[in-house]
């Protein structure tokens, strides 16, 4: 971007980034780490769950329980724009677009976690139940227990010892994951990444 004219680049340093519309963006020796901890502690304090109303034993491992694939399409709620709507939607606390959209951010910014969950409950958003509004918020409950998770790009090789050490345990992971598995270049191969995501230890490839 510098012109032959000029005798410096046409930029002002700012100094080291540590958000950018709306991530917050950690800087280490070895690594940048975003995520969106501050604004999912915005959306929480907007809905008043910032406070979870029992003690959490663990960190949830999927934003839905298990069985919610089959029991979302069991239900089908009342219309958008009737009056049977609104008296759930002031049951339950919260417009169930609003929150949606809130957690659809933060699926694409920086928590791909949460994406198949918040996809398919996308698909009742003009009609839905009040089990799609409880699955809706275990979501942002989930969000909530593990809001410092983002996406972590390493620096295996060039490393800036000015910005401080990470406490990711990237490198014994690494280690323990089986090798990925090596493909012809000149053959049709797919990947199947549904069930087995959310286990680093036992993820599996289809390939054809």
């Amino acid at each position: 971007m510098q012109l032959p004219s000029e005798s410096e680049p046409p930029f002002k340093y700012l100094g080291e980034l540590h958000n950018f519309n709306g991530l917050d963006v950690h800087q280490h020796d070895d690594c940048i780490k975003l995520s969106c901890e501050k604004y999912i502690d915005q959306v929480l304090t907007t809905h008043g769950w910032a406070t979870p109303s029992l003690p959490q034993s663990s960190k949830p491992t999927i934003p839905v329980p298990t069985d919610a694939v089959t029991t979302l399409y069991q239900h089908h709620g009342p219309a958008e724009g009737t009056s049977d709507h609104m008296a759930l939607t002031a049951k339950c606390g919260f417009a169930y677009r609003t929150l949606l959209g809130e957690l659809l951010y933060a699926y694409v910014t920086c928590r791909p976690d949460i994406g198949y969950a918040t996809i398919t409950l996308s698909k009742f958003s003009t009609c839905p139940h009040d089990h799609h509004f409880a699955l809706l918020k275990k979501v942002a409950e989930c969000l909530r227990a593990t809001k410092d998770w983002g996406i972590v790009y390493g620096k295996p090789i060039m490393r800036d010892p000015t910005l401080p050490p990470s406490n990711h345990v990237r490198a014994i992971l690494s280690t323990e994951l089986p090798s990925f598995p090596t493909t012809d270049s000149l053959k049709l191969v797919g990947y199947l990444d549904a069930a087995h995501a959310n286990d680093l230890r036992n993820r599996r490839s289809t390939t054809g």
